[in-house]
């Protein structure tokens, strides 16, 4: 098989776990349990806290993938739409048009603003945030002003997905 040509094999062939949007959010959920955890440390893990931040990111958009793919094959007859997709994906999960630019960003080496248009993300020493010791926190800043910080954040996106995912039944028993 030459390099970039589609296979007949199953993704698990490469992931070496399960396929599909059950596991890809599974996998979210798990980088939003370290995220909360290099917030746990005392000093608060800012490399983990960076880096956890990016790896959601690209998790969330490919759990984007993912589910896309998946409800493409359940309704092949029907006809998918892919702008209602991306419109119900954005009004389910808020952040994700966010992770999708900061996935690219950190996909291509480049600045990405397709989605998060004028969004930014910054870390900030903030002693005593939440009446905790915690020194540190990302916030994301969208361009209307509104703001997001990493204590909360992650566990709500992951939430969000998993309400999203239950609803289209693409996953069971979790």
């Amino acid at each position: 098989m030459r390099p970039g040509s589609k296979s007949k094999s199953l993704p698990s062939r490469h992931l070496a776990i399960g396929d599909g949007a059950q596991t890809m959010w599974i996998k979210l959920r798990w980088e939003a349990n370290l995220i909360k955890d290099a917030h746990g440390k005392r000093p608060v893990d800012a490399i983990s806290l960076m880096f956890g931040a990016i790896n959601f990111a690209i998790t969330a958009r490919a759990l984007e993938d993912w589910a896309s793919k998946e409800l493409q094959q359940r309704e092949r007859r029907n006809g998918f739409n892919s702008a209602k997709y991306r419109k119900d994906i954005q009004a389910a999960v808020p952040m994700q048009p966010a992770f999708r630019d900061i996935a690219n960003t950190a996909k291509h080496g480049a600045y990405r603003e397709e989605n998060w248009l004028g969004g930014t993300v910054e870390l900030v020493h903030m002693p005593g945030l939440a009446d905790t010791d915690r020194e540190f926190a990302l916030i994301y800043h969208a361009e209307d002003g509104h703001a997001h910080d990493s204590l909360t954040m992650f566990e709500t996106a992951a939430n969000d997905w998993l309400r999203y995912l239950r609803a289209q039944k693409l996953i069971v028993g979790l």
